[in-house]
C-alpha cells in the first residue's frame, strides 16, 4: 500500500500544468494603445468539480486603459473572473481576448505583469482610523483624509465612533467591525 501511495504522490509531483508560465512561450501583445480584454460567452467549472458551473455563458467588455471593479456576493464568481484573465484557468466553453488575441497564445508572465489588481484581503493596520486611510500618503490632509473616508461611505460610521478618526485600531483591525474593514483599507 505504501508503495502505491509514494507512486501516486511521485506522479502528482512530476505533473505538468496545464497553463506553464516558466516555458517563456508566447506573444507579447503589441501596446501601442490600450487594448480591451473581452470575455466571451465564458462558461467556466473548476476542474475538481466539473459538475459546478461557476459562470455561464458569461461576456465582459473592459475598456482598454479602464478601471474596473467587480462587485457582488461572496461565491458570485468575482474571483474567477480575475484567474481567468490573468490566466491561471483555461475556461471551459467561450474566449478571452486581449484586442484581437486570445490569451491562450499570450506569454503568461507578460501578461500578469500588464495588469494591476486590488484584492479583498483585509488590511488594516494598529494606528487610528485617520492613520488607515492616510497609509502610504505622509503628506494627506485632513480635507483629503475626510474626502477618502466619504468616497468609501464610511465617514457617517466613523463619525458615529466615540472617538471619530482618532479611534484606536488594535491587532490588524480585530476591533473594528469587519464589514467596516474594507472601506478603510
Amino acid at each position: 500500500m505504501v508503495a502505491i501511495a509514494i507512486l501516486v504522490i511521485l506522479d502528482i509531483i512530476h505533473q505538468r500544468p496545464l497553463i506553464d508560465d516558466d516555458q517563456g512561450k508566447g506573444k507579447k501583445v503589441e501596446r501601442s494603445r490600450p487594448l480591451d480584454i473581452e470575455l466571451k460567452m465564458m462558461t467556466f467549472a473548476y476542474p475538481s468539480r466539473l459538475e459546478v458551473i461557476v459562470l455561464r455563458d458569461f461576456y465582459l467588455k473592459v475598456k482598454g486603459g479602464s478601471m474596473v471593479a467587480l462587485v457582488g456576493g461572496s461565491g458570485s464568481g468575482k474571483s474567477i473572473v480575475v484567474w481567468l484573465i490573468q490566466r491561471f484557468y483555461y475556461p471551459n466553453q467561450g474566449k478571452v481576448m486581449m484586442g484581437r488575441v486570445d490569451l491562450k497564445k499570450v506569454n503568461v508572465k507578460w501578461l500578469r505583469r500588464q495588469i494591476a489588481l486590488v484584492g479583498q484581503e483585509l488590511a488594516l493596520f494598529t494606528g487610528t482610523v485617520r492613520d488607515n486611510i492616510a497609509f502610504g500618503n505622509l503628506n494627506a490632509s485632513w480635507a483629503k483624509i475626510e474626502e477618502a473616508a466619504k468616497e468609501a461611505y464610511i465617514h457617517k460610521f466613523i463619525s458615529s465612533l466615540p472617538q471619530g478618526y482618532e479611534t484606536q485600531i488594535v491587532r490588524a483591525g480585530f476591533n473594528y467591525p469587519r464589514d467596516r474593514n474594507k472601506g478603510l483599507q
